[in-house]
C-alpha cells in the first residue's frame, strides 16, 4: 500500500508538471488521452522498482519485511495495552457522533493491527505454545462491540 501510494504521488505530480506525450491537435482526443499517461506510468514504476531493487539489494531484506518491521511490529507492540483498546473504541464512537460508520471508517488499520495478532496466536497455539497477544480482532469484537444482536439475544 505504501508502495502504491508513493507510485501514485509520482504520477500525480509528473501530470501536474505536464511531463507527458502532447499529440498535435489533429490528433483526436481519446488516443491523445491515452499516449498522456505513458511518461509518468512508467517513470512511477521504474521509481517503485528501484527502490524495491535498492532495499533487496542493500538492505539484505524485500520491502514488505521492511515496512513490517519498522511500522507493522511496533503498532503491534501498542496494541496489546487497555489504553489502545479504549482509544480505538473512542474513535470509532467519535466516527459515529458525526455520521461516518466508525468501524467500516477504522477497520483497515485496526484489521492489519489485530488480525496478524489473530493469525499468531492461531501458529502458536498450533504448535501448542503461550498465545504471544492478548488482544486480537475477535477478543476485541467479543468484549468490545457488545451490541446488536449481541446485546437483544443477551436480554431475551
Amino acid at each position: 500500500m505504501i508502495m502504491g501510494g508513493l507510485a501514485a504521488a509520482i504520477y500525480i505530480w509528473l501530470m501536474h508538471k505536464n511531463i507527458t506525450i502532447r499529440m498535435p491537435d489533429s490528433v483526436p482526443p481519446a488516443i491523445s488521452a491515452a499516449f498522456t499517461g505513458i511518461i509518468p506510468a512508467t517513470v512511477a514504476l521504474y521509481v517503485s522498482g528501484l527502490i524495491t531493487w535498492l532495499v533487496t539489494k542493500f538492505g539484505a531484506t524485500t520491502v514488505i519485511e521492511l515496512i513490517s518491521k519498522t511500522i507493522q511490529e511496533p503498532l503491534l507492540n501498542l496494541s496489546q495495552g487497555y489504553g489502545a483498546e479504549f482509544l480505538m473504541t473512542v474513535l470509532v464512537q467519535v466516527f459515529w457522533f458525526f455520521g461516518l460508520h466508525g468501524t467500516n471508517v477504522l477497520g483497515p488499520l485496526l484489521d492489519g493491527i489485530w488480525l496478524t495478532t489473530q493469525v499468531a496466536n492461531i501458529n502458536a497455539f498450533a504448535q501448542h505454545k503461550d498465545l504471544p497477544y492478548m488482544w486480537t480482532r475477535n477478543a476485541f469484537d467479543l468484549y468490545a462491540w457488545i451490541g446488536g444482536a449481541c446485546s437483544y439475544l443477551s436480554q431475551s
